[in-house]
Protein backbone atom coordinates (compact mmCIF):
# COMPACT_ATOMS: atom_id res chain seq x y z
CA UNK A 1 0.00 0.00 0.00
CA UNK A 2 2.71 2.56 0.80
CA UNK A 3 3.97 2.84 -3.01
CA UNK A 4 0.87 3.73 -4.18
CA UNK A 5 0.59 6.44 -1.09
CA UNK A 6 3.20 7.65 -2.50
CA UNK A 7 0.97 8.54 -6.77
CA UNK A 8 -2.09 9.38 -4.04
CA UNK A 9 -0.79 12.91 -2.60
CA UNK A 10 -2.69 15.15 -3.65
CA UNK A 11 -5.47 13.67 -5.48
CA UNK A 12 -8.87 13.68 -4.41
CA UNK A 13 -9.99 10.52 -2.52
CA UNK A 14 -13.18 9.13 -3.49
CA UNK A 15 -15.44 8.74 -0.45
CA UNK A 16 -17.04 5.36 0.47
CA UNK A 17 -19.19 6.66 3.20
CA UNK A 18 -20.18 9.36 5.89
CA UNK A 19 -21.76 8.26 8.90
CA UNK A 20 -22.95 8.61 12.39
CA UNK A 21 -20.91 6.67 15.02
CA UNK A 22 -21.84 6.48 18.28
CA UNK A 23 -21.69 10.47 18.13
CA UNK A 24 -19.18 11.08 15.64
CA UNK A 25 -19.04 11.29 11.97
CA UNK A 26 -16.74 9.26 10.38
CA UNK A 27 -15.73 9.49 6.95
CA UNK A 28 -15.04 6.14 5.01
CA UNK A 29 -12.26 6.53 1.78
CA UNK A 30 -12.80 3.99 -0.54
CA UNK A 31 -9.25 2.11 0.00
CA UNK A 32 -6.25 3.48 1.85
CA UNK A 33 -6.41 7.15 2.15
CA UNK A 34 -2.45 6.76 3.13
CA UNK A 35 -2.47 10.31 5.64
CA UNK A 36 -0.87 10.71 8.55
CA UNK A 37 -1.64 13.13 11.20
CA UNK A 38 2.78 14.29 12.10
CA UNK A 39 2.27 15.91 15.26
CA UNK A 40 -0.71 17.97 14.04
CA UNK A 41 -3.84 17.80 16.12
CA UNK A 42 -5.87 17.89 12.78
CA UNK A 43 -5.69 19.43 8.91
CA UNK A 44 -7.77 21.02 6.79
CA UNK A 45 -9.84 19.23 4.14
CA UNK A 46 -12.28 19.83 1.10
CA UNK A 47 -15.34 17.55 0.27
CA UNK A 48 -16.75 17.59 -3.06
CA UNK A 49 -19.51 16.22 -5.09
CA UNK A 50 -21.18 14.36 -2.03
CA UNK A 51 -24.88 15.86 -2.66
CA UNK A 52 -25.49 17.20 0.97
CA UNK A 53 -26.00 20.86 1.39
CA UNK A 54 -24.16 21.14 4.63
CA UNK A 55 -21.22 19.49 3.73
CA UNK A 56 -20.21 21.84 0.84
CA UNK A 57 -22.42 24.70 1.89
CA UNK A 58 -19.82 28.16 1.45
CA UNK A 59 -19.75 28.87 5.02
CA UNK A 60 -18.54 25.39 5.89
CA UNK A 61 -15.25 24.42 6.78
CA UNK A 62 -14.00 21.19 7.91
CA UNK A 63 -10.86 19.25 9.46
CA UNK A 64 -10.09 16.16 9.66
CA UNK A 65 -8.50 13.41 12.62
CA UNK A 66 -6.79 10.07 11.14
CA UNK A 67 -8.53 7.37 12.95
CA UNK A 68 -7.48 4.70 10.59
CA UNK A 69 -6.34 3.79 7.15
CA UNK A 70 -9.13 4.12 5.77
CA UNK A 71 -10.80 6.44 8.32
CA UNK A 72 -11.32 10.21 9.32
CA UNK A 73 -13.03 11.82 11.97
CA UNK A 74 -15.15 14.78 10.81
CA UNK A 75 -14.27 17.89 12.86
CA UNK A 76 -15.71 21.66 12.07
CA UNK A 77 -13.09 24.29 11.46
CA UNK A 78 -12.27 24.50 15.14
CA UNK A 79 -11.40 21.26 15.39
CA UNK A 80 -14.71 20.49 17.80
CA UNK A 81 -15.85 17.02 16.42
CA UNK A 82 -19.18 17.21 14.06
CA UNK A 83 -22.06 14.90 15.74
CA UNK A 84 -24.60 15.57 12.84
CA UNK A 85 -25.78 13.09 10.75
CA UNK A 86 -24.21 13.73 7.78
CA UNK A 87 -24.83 10.91 5.90
CA UNK A 88 -23.70 10.44 2.44
CA UNK A 89 -21.75 7.94 0.33
CA UNK A 90 -20.17 9.45 -2.83
CA UNK A 91 -18.28 12.05 -3.56
CA UNK A 92 -14.45 12.87 -2.63
CA UNK A 93 -12.29 14.40 -0.10
CA UNK A 94 -8.96 16.27 -0.82
CA UNK A 95 -6.21 17.81 1.19
CA UNK A 96 -4.72 21.33 -0.08
CA UNK A 97 -1.36 20.47 -1.96
CA UNK A 98 0.55 21.79 1.26
CA UNK A 99 -0.88 19.44 3.84
CA UNK A 100 -1.29 16.29 0.85
CA UNK A 101 2.36 16.58 1.14
CA UNK A 102 2.67 17.32 4.70
CA UNK A 103 0.76 14.56 5.68
CA UNK A 104 1.71 11.63 3.72
CA UNK A 105 2.35 8.74 4.55
CA UNK A 106 5.80 8.68 2.99
CA UNK A 107 6.19 12.70 2.24
CA UNK A 108 9.93 12.62 1.54
CA UNK A 109 9.41 10.17 -1.76
CA UNK A 110 5.97 12.12 -2.44
CA UNK A 111 7.64 15.68 -2.77
CA UNK A 112 9.88 14.43 -5.56
CA UNK A 113 7.69 12.02 -6.83
CA UNK A 114 7.06 14.08 -10.23
CA UNK A 115 11.10 14.60 -10.58
CA UNK A 116 11.69 11.08 -10.10
CA UNK A 117 9.32 10.45 -13.69
CA UNK A 118 11.37 13.14 -15.05
CA UNK A 119 14.79 11.75 -14.52
CA UNK A 120 13.75 8.37 -15.40
CA UNK A 121 12.09 10.09 -18.64
CA UNK A 122 15.76 11.96 -19.11
CA UNK A 123 17.79 8.69 -18.08
CA UNK A 124 15.90 6.24 -20.57
CA UNK A 125 16.16 8.39 -23.75
CA UNK A 126 19.73 9.52 -23.32
CA UNK A 127 20.49 5.54 -22.60
CA UNK A 128 19.17 4.91 -25.88
CA UNK A 129 20.79 7.72 -27.71
CA UNK A 130 23.97 6.45 -26.21
CA UNK A 131 23.40 3.04 -27.14
CA UNK A 132 22.41 3.59 -30.93
CA UNK A 133 25.78 6.16 -31.18
CA UNK A 134 27.90 3.64 -33.04
CA UNK A 135 25.22 3.15 -35.75
CA UNK A 136 24.84 6.86 -35.77
CA UNK A 137 28.46 7.69 -36.77
CA UNK A 138 27.28 8.39 -40.58
CA UNK A 139 24.78 10.66 -39.60
CA UNK A 140 25.27 14.80 -38.17
CA UNK A 141 23.21 15.87 -35.41
CA UNK A 142 23.44 18.21 -32.74
CA UNK A 143 23.83 17.31 -28.86
CA UNK A 144 22.10 20.12 -28.00
CA UNK A 145 19.01 18.98 -30.26
CA UNK A 146 19.08 15.30 -28.34
CA UNK A 147 19.17 16.97 -24.77
CA UNK A 148 16.18 19.29 -25.64
CA UNK A 149 14.68 17.14 -26.94
CA UNK A 150 15.26 14.41 -24.28
CA UNK A 151 14.40 16.39 -21.80
CA UNK A 152 10.81 17.45 -23.47
CA UNK A 153 9.97 13.91 -24.08
CA UNK A 154 10.73 13.10 -20.46
CA UNK A 155 8.69 16.08 -19.15
CA UNK A 156 6.21 14.57 -21.24
CA UNK A 157 6.42 11.11 -19.81
CA UNK A 158 6.52 12.24 -16.43
CA UNK A 159 3.22 14.39 -16.84
CA UNK A 160 1.11 11.32 -18.77
CA UNK A 161 2.63 8.92 -16.14
CA UNK A 162 1.50 11.71 -13.09
CA UNK A 163 -1.84 12.13 -14.55
CA UNK A 164 -2.22 8.49 -15.74
CA UNK A 165 -1.69 7.44 -11.60
CA UNK A 166 -3.79 10.25 -10.34
CA UNK A 167 -6.84 9.28 -12.05
CA UNK A 168 -6.75 5.67 -11.04
CA UNK A 169 -9.93 5.54 -8.63
CA UNK A 170 -11.33 3.26 -6.91
CA UNK A 171 -15.06 2.20 -6.94
CA UNK A 172 -16.40 2.25 -3.66
CA UNK A 173 -19.09 -0.78 -3.25
CA UNK A 174 -22.34 1.27 -3.61
CA UNK A 175 -21.21 2.50 -7.05
CA UNK A 176 -20.74 -1.19 -8.19
CA UNK A 177 -24.01 -2.14 -6.36
CA UNK A 178 -25.13 1.00 -8.74
CA UNK A 179 -23.88 -0.25 -11.85
CA UNK A 180 -25.01 -3.29 -11.70
CA UNK A 181 -28.88 -2.69 -10.47
CA UNK A 182 -28.87 -0.37 -13.30
CA UNK A 183 -28.11 -3.63 -15.72
CA UNK A 184 -31.10 -4.94 -13.72
CA UNK A 185 -33.39 -2.43 -14.53
CA UNK A 186 -32.01 -2.35 -18.27
CA UNK A 187 -33.04 -6.27 -18.42
CA UNK A 188 -36.53 -5.79 -17.16
CA UNK A 189 -36.99 -2.28 -19.04
CA UNK A 190 -34.53 -2.60 -22.29
CA UNK A 191 -35.42 0.43 -23.87
CA UNK A 192 -36.06 3.46 -21.52
CA UNK A 193 -37.57 6.39 -22.44
CA UNK A 194 -38.60 10.01 -21.43
CA UNK A 195 -42.40 10.45 -20.99
CA UNK A 196 -44.71 13.82 -20.33
CA UNK A 197 -44.61 15.04 -16.67
CA UNK A 198 -47.27 14.09 -14.31
CA UNK A 199 -49.45 11.14 -13.44
CA UNK A 200 -47.91 8.50 -16.32
CA UNK A 201 -44.42 8.42 -13.89
CA UNK A 202 -45.84 6.20 -11.53
CA UNK A 203 -44.11 3.66 -10.03
CA UNK A 204 -45.26 -0.02 -8.08
CA UNK A 205 -45.11 -0.99 -4.70
CA UNK A 206 -43.17 -3.64 -6.30
CA UNK A 207 -40.09 -1.50 -7.78
CA UNK A 208 -40.22 -0.04 -4.31
CA UNK A 209 -39.64 -2.46 -2.22
CA UNK A 210 -37.44 -3.95 -4.81
CA UNK A 211 -34.89 -1.19 -4.33
CA UNK A 212 -34.70 -1.09 -0.86
CA UNK A 213 -34.08 -4.53 -0.58
CA UNK A 214 -31.12 -4.07 -3.04
CA UNK A 215 -29.71 -1.17 -1.19
CA UNK A 216 -30.26 -2.30 2.37
CA UNK A 217 -27.17 -2.54 2.99
CA UNK A 218 -26.51 1.03 2.55
CA UNK A 219 -29.90 2.52 3.21
CA UNK A 220 -29.91 1.61 6.79
CA UNK A 221 -31.77 3.93 8.89
CA UNK A 222 -30.91 6.95 6.59
CA UNK A 223 -34.20 9.02 4.99
CA UNK A 224 -34.85 9.96 1.21
CA UNK A 225 -32.56 13.02 1.16
CA UNK A 226 -29.54 9.76 0.92
CA UNK A 227 -31.64 8.15 -1.19
CA UNK A 228 -32.36 10.55 -3.74
CA UNK A 229 -28.68 12.12 -3.69
CA UNK A 230 -26.41 8.75 -3.57
CA UNK A 231 -29.02 6.02 -5.11
CA UNK A 232 -31.71 7.53 -7.79
CA UNK A 233 -29.28 10.39 -9.26
CA UNK A 234 -26.43 8.52 -10.20
CA UNK A 235 -28.27 5.55 -11.11
CA UNK A 236 -30.58 7.75 -13.82
CA UNK A 237 -27.53 10.19 -14.65
CA UNK A 238 -26.18 8.57 -17.35
CA UNK A 239 -29.58 8.62 -18.76
CA UNK A 240 -31.00 11.39 -17.49
CA UNK A 241 -34.15 9.96 -16.76
CA UNK A 242 -36.61 9.65 -13.94
CA UNK A 243 -36.39 6.43 -12.01
CA UNK A 244 -39.89 5.67 -12.98
CA UNK A 245 -38.88 5.96 -16.36
CA UNK A 246 -35.71 3.92 -16.16
CA UNK A 247 -37.42 0.85 -14.31
CA UNK A 248 -40.95 1.12 -16.35
CA UNK A 249 -43.54 3.48 -15.35
CA UNK A 250 -47.29 3.61 -15.36
CA UNK A 251 -50.62 5.68 -15.02
CA UNK A 252 -50.87 6.34 -11.31
CA UNK A 253 -53.46 4.59 -8.69
CA UNK A 254 -52.24 6.99 -5.64
CA UNK A 255 -50.35 10.48 -5.25
CA UNK A 256 -47.83 10.37 -2.24
CA UNK A 257 -47.38 12.98 0.09
CA UNK A 258 -44.19 12.73 2.39
CA UNK A 259 -41.55 14.12 4.06
CA UNK A 260 -37.74 13.62 2.45
CA UNK A 261 -35.92 13.74 6.29
CA UNK A 262 -38.47 10.72 6.94
CA UNK A 263 -36.40 7.12 7.32
CA UNK A 264 -36.78 5.31 3.60
CA UNK A 265 -37.31 1.68 5.71
CA UNK A 266 -40.45 3.36 7.26
CA UNK A 267 -41.86 5.38 4.27
CA UNK A 268 -41.82 1.53 2.10
CA UNK A 269 -43.07 0.03 4.66
CA UNK A 270 -45.84 2.46 5.10
CA UNK A 271 -46.66 2.31 1.09
CA UNK A 272 -46.73 -1.34 1.55
CA UNK A 273 -49.08 -1.41 4.12
CA UNK A 274 -51.32 0.34 2.50
CA UNK A 275 -50.61 -1.69 -0.92
CA UNK A 276 -52.04 -4.58 1.15
CA UNK A 277 -55.15 -2.98 2.80
CA UNK A 278 -56.46 -1.94 -0.32
CA UNK A 279 -55.89 -5.40 -2.30
CA UNK A 280 -57.71 -6.77 0.83
CA UNK A 281 -56.91 -10.30 2.60
CA UNK A 282 -58.89 -12.30 -0.72
CA UNK A 283 -56.60 -11.15 -3.36
CA UNK A 284 -52.83 -13.35 -3.91
CA UNK A 285 -50.51 -12.81 -1.81
CA UNK A 286 -48.37 -10.58 -4.02
CA UNK A 287 -51.02 -8.26 -5.64
CA UNK A 288 -50.24 -5.08 -3.33
CA UNK A 289 -46.69 -5.12 -5.90
CA UNK A 290 -48.92 -4.01 -8.64
CA UNK A 291 -50.22 -1.05 -6.96
CA UNK A 292 -48.59 2.24 -8.34
CA UNK A 293 -47.84 5.50 -6.76
CA UNK A 294 -47.05 8.64 -7.99
CA UNK A 295 -43.68 9.59 -5.72
CA UNK A 296 -41.78 12.78 -6.39
CA UNK A 297 -38.38 11.16 -5.51
CA UNK A 298 -38.79 8.81 -8.75
CA UNK A 299 -41.44 10.12 -10.54
CA UNK A 300 -39.50 13.63 -10.90
CA UNK A 301 -36.63 14.16 -12.80
CA UNK A 302 -34.12 14.79 -10.07
CA UNK A 303 -31.75 16.36 -13.39
CA UNK A 304 -34.55 18.46 -14.32
CA UNK A 305 -36.28 19.44 -11.31
CA UNK A 306 -36.71 23.23 -12.58
CA UNK A 307 -38.78 21.82 -15.46
CA UNK A 308 -40.52 19.66 -13.18
CA UNK A 309 -41.72 22.08 -10.81
CA UNK A 310 -43.02 24.60 -14.01
CA UNK A 311 -43.22 28.69 -13.13
CA UNK A 312 -46.35 27.93 -11.56
CA UNK A 313 -47.91 25.63 -8.98
CA UNK A 314 -50.49 24.52 -11.99
CA UNK A 315 -47.81 23.83 -14.30
CA UNK A 316 -45.87 21.34 -12.10
CA UNK A 317 -45.66 17.98 -12.15
CA UNK A 318 -47.39 17.57 -8.77
CA UNK A 319 -50.28 19.24 -9.88
CA UNK A 320 -50.45 17.30 -12.90
CA UNK A 321 -50.56 14.22 -11.14
CA UNK A 322 -53.06 15.01 -8.31
CA UNK A 323 -55.30 16.02 -11.76
CA UNK A 324 -55.25 13.03 -12.55
CA UNK A 325 -58.64 11.20 -13.13
CA UNK A 326 -57.24 8.05 -12.48
CA UNK A 327 -55.81 9.04 -9.16
CA UNK A 328 -57.60 7.03 -5.96
CA UNK A 329 -56.34 8.67 -3.34
CA UNK A 330 -53.60 11.03 -2.10
CA UNK A 331 -51.30 9.16 0.89
CA UNK A 332 -49.87 10.97 3.53
CA UNK A 333 -47.09 8.90 4.93
CA UNK A 334 -47.37 10.41 8.45
CA UNK A 335 -43.95 9.89 10.74
CA UNK A 336 -44.12 10.16 14.66
CA UNK A 337 -43.40 14.30 14.72
CA UNK A 338 -45.63 14.57 11.48
CA UNK A 339 -42.86 16.27 10.04
CA UNK A 340 -44.59 16.46 6.11
CA UNK A 341 -47.14 18.59 7.22
CA UNK A 342 -44.14 21.02 8.21
CA UNK A 343 -42.83 21.27 4.50
CA UNK A 344 -44.58 23.77 2.62
CA UNK A 345 -45.21 21.02 -0.57
CA UNK A 346 -46.70 18.27 1.87
CA UNK A 347 -49.47 21.35 2.54
CA UNK A 348 -49.61 22.21 -1.12
CA UNK A 349 -50.28 18.26 -2.06
CA UNK A 350 -52.86 18.14 1.06
CA UNK A 351 -54.80 21.59 0.07
CA UNK A 352 -54.79 20.00 -3.43
CA UNK A 353 -56.53 17.20 -2.19
CA UNK A 354 -59.08 18.65 0.22
CA UNK A 355 -60.04 21.01 -2.89
CA UNK A 356 -60.12 18.34 -5.45
CA UNK A 357 -62.19 16.16 -3.54
CA UNK A 358 -65.13 18.31 -3.50
CA UNK A 359 -65.60 17.28 -7.46
CA UNK A 360 -64.46 13.76 -6.80
CA UNK A 361 -67.10 11.00 -7.17
CA UNK A 362 -67.61 8.16 -5.18
CA UNK A 363 -65.72 5.52 -4.45
CA UNK A 364 -62.58 7.89 -4.17
CA UNK A 365 -60.73 7.73 -1.00
CA UNK A 366 -59.52 11.60 -0.30
CA UNK A 367 -56.68 11.93 2.01
CA UNK A 368 -55.37 8.73 3.77
CA UNK A 369 -53.18 9.09 6.53
CA UNK A 370 -50.33 6.06 6.15
CA UNK A 371 -47.53 4.95 8.91
CA UNK A 372 -45.19 1.88 8.79
CA UNK A 373 -47.65 -0.02 11.49
CA UNK A 374 -50.41 0.64 9.10
CA UNK A 375 -53.27 2.59 7.41
CA UNK A 376 -55.22 4.86 10.52
CA UNK A 377 -58.40 5.50 7.94
CA UNK A 378 -58.65 1.69 8.14
CA UNK A 379 -57.90 1.58 11.19
CA UNK A 380 -55.41 -0.94 10.89
CA UNK A 381 -52.32 1.10 12.69
CA UNK A 382 -51.21 0.20 15.81
CA UNK A 383 -53.48 1.46 18.93
CA UNK A 384 -50.47 3.17 20.07
CA UNK A 385 -49.24 4.88 16.27
CA UNK A 386 -52.97 5.92 16.21
CA UNK A 387 -53.23 7.84 19.30
CA UNK A 388 -49.35 9.51 19.37
CA UNK A 389 -49.95 10.45 15.29
CA UNK A 390 -53.65 12.26 16.10
CA UNK A 391 -52.21 13.44 19.19
CA UNK A 392 -49.28 15.56 17.34
CA UNK A 393 -51.66 16.32 14.32
CA UNK A 394 -54.06 17.80 17.16
CA UNK A 395 -51.46 20.84 17.58
CA UNK A 396 -50.20 21.02 14.56
CA UNK A 397 -50.42 24.59 12.83
CA UNK A 398 -50.16 24.75 8.99
CA UNK A 399 -48.94 28.30 8.90
CA UNK A 400 -45.49 27.46 10.47
CA UNK A 401 -44.78 24.87 7.29
CA UNK A 402 -41.77 25.94 6.21
CA UNK A 403 -39.94 25.28 2.33
CA UNK A 404 -35.98 25.35 1.28
CA UNK A 405 -37.16 27.64 -1.86
CA UNK A 406 -39.00 30.92 -0.29
CA UNK A 407 -40.13 31.60 -3.68
CA UNK A 408 -41.97 28.05 -3.32
CA UNK A 409 -42.83 28.70 0.08
CA UNK A 410 -44.57 32.57 -0.81
CA UNK A 411 -46.09 30.79 -3.25
CA UNK A 412 -48.03 28.13 -1.51
CA UNK A 413 -48.87 30.36 1.26
CA UNK A 414 -50.41 32.24 -0.98
CA UNK A 415 -52.25 29.47 -2.41
CA UNK A 416 -54.10 28.19 1.02
CA UNK A 417 -54.99 32.35 1.54
CA UNK A 418 -56.31 32.87 -1.75
CA UNK A 419 -57.59 29.58 -2.91
CA UNK A 420 -58.11 27.65 0.04
CA UNK A 421 -59.96 30.25 2.43
CA UNK A 422 -56.90 30.93 4.76
CA UNK A 423 -54.96 28.26 7.19
CA UNK A 424 -57.43 28.22 10.27
CA UNK A 425 -59.65 26.74 7.73
CA UNK A 426 -57.00 24.22 6.49
CA UNK A 427 -55.95 23.02 10.25
CA UNK A 428 -60.03 22.27 11.18
CA UNK A 429 -59.72 20.21 7.71
CA UNK A 430 -57.17 18.18 8.73
CA UNK A 431 -57.96 18.15 12.12
CA UNK A 432 -61.59 16.38 10.79
CA UNK A 433 -59.81 14.05 9.05
CA UNK A 434 -57.94 12.67 11.46
CA UNK A 435 -60.57 12.56 14.03
CA UNK A 436 -62.50 10.26 11.41
CA UNK A 437 -59.37 8.41 11.09
CA UNK A 438 -59.26 8.16 15.16
CA UNK A 439 -62.51 7.10 15.31
CA UNK A 440 -62.22 4.11 12.94
CA UNK A 441 -59.12 3.37 15.00
CA UNK A 442 -60.83 3.11 18.21
CA UNK A 443 -64.06 1.01 16.43
CA UNK A 444 -61.44 -1.51 15.22
CA UNK A 445 -60.02 -1.96 18.72
CA UNK A 446 -63.17 -2.03 20.45
CA UNK A 447 -64.25 -4.70 18.25
CA UNK A 448 -61.65 -6.28 19.40
CA UNK A 449 -61.91 -6.20 22.70
CA UNK A 450 -65.65 -6.94 22.07
CA UNK A 451 -63.64 -10.14 20.55
CA UNK A 452 -61.69 -10.78 23.43
CA UNK A 453 -64.51 -10.69 25.75
CA UNK A 454 -66.64 -13.28 23.99
CA UNK A 455 -63.53 -15.88 23.31
CA UNK A 456 -63.50 -15.67 27.07
CA UNK A 457 -66.72 -16.03 27.94
CA UNK A 458 -67.23 -12.85 29.98
CA UNK A 459 -70.05 -10.22 28.84
CA UNK A 460 -68.73 -7.72 31.87
CA UNK A 461 -65.87 -5.41 30.26
CA UNK A 462 -64.78 -3.99 33.45
CA UNK A 463 -63.67 -7.58 34.30
CA UNK A 464 -61.80 -8.26 30.97
CA UNK A 465 -59.97 -4.99 31.61
CA UNK A 466 -59.15 -5.74 34.86
CA UNK A 467 -58.15 -9.29 34.18
CA UNK A 468 -56.23 -7.61 30.69
CA UNK A 469 -54.42 -5.16 32.74
CA UNK A 470 -53.43 -7.06 35.43
CA UNK A 471 -52.26 -10.58 33.30
CA UNK A 472 -50.50 -8.30 31.03
CA UNK A 473 -46.42 -9.57 31.69
CA UNK A 474 -43.13 -7.19 32.49
CA UNK A 475 -42.33 -6.87 28.76
CA UNK A 476 -45.69 -5.56 27.67
CA UNK A 477 -45.94 -2.96 30.45
CA UNK A 478 -45.22 -0.08 28.12
CA UNK A 479 -48.99 -1.00 26.29
CA UNK A 480 -50.83 -0.40 29.62
CA UNK A 481 -50.95 3.49 29.44
CA UNK A 482 -51.78 3.11 25.41
CA UNK A 483 -54.74 0.39 26.70
CA UNK A 484 -56.39 2.39 29.65
CA UNK A 485 -55.66 5.91 26.93
CA UNK A 486 -57.73 4.04 24.39
CA UNK A 487 -60.22 3.09 27.01
CA UNK A 488 -60.98 6.57 28.42
CA UNK A 489 -61.10 7.62 24.85
CA UNK A 490 -64.04 5.24 24.45
CA UNK A 491 -65.83 5.81 28.11
CA UNK A 492 -65.85 9.70 27.67
CA UNK A 493 -66.14 10.03 23.87
CA UNK A 494 -63.80 12.69 23.75
CA UNK A 495 -63.32 12.18 20.06
CA UNK A 496 -65.90 14.41 18.42
CA UNK A 497 -67.80 14.73 14.88
CA UNK A 498 -66.70 17.92 13.08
Amino acid sequence: ASGWHLCLVGRPLRIQEVTLEQGKTILQTAGVHGLRMWWAASFRIILQGTGHPLLEAKYAVFRARVIGPDRLQLLDGEGTPVDQPLETSMGVVRLPLARSLWHAACPGPAVCVGFSFAVAGLTMFVSLTWTMKDAMTDIEYDYTDVIVSGTALALLYAIFVTVLVRCVTHETPLQVQIANYRGLLRQRHPDPRPCDRGPGRAIQAGQLLDLLAYFQVFVKDRAMYYIVGNIVEPLTAPDRLSFAELAGPGTLDWFVSHFWGHAFGDFCSSIQKHAQVVCGADARPDAWRLQRYWICSFSNNQHKVKEELGSTWSQSSFYLALLSPQRRGTCLVVDEAALALTRSWCLFEVAQTVELEKSLQDGHHGLVFCTSSGVMNEGHASAEVSLGRASRLSTLRLQDADASDPKDHAMIRDFVLNEMGGFDKMNAEIRTRIACALRNAKGVVLNSFESLEAALGSTDPRKVSVKVSSCMPPEASCLRPVFFAIRNSIAQGNVQNH
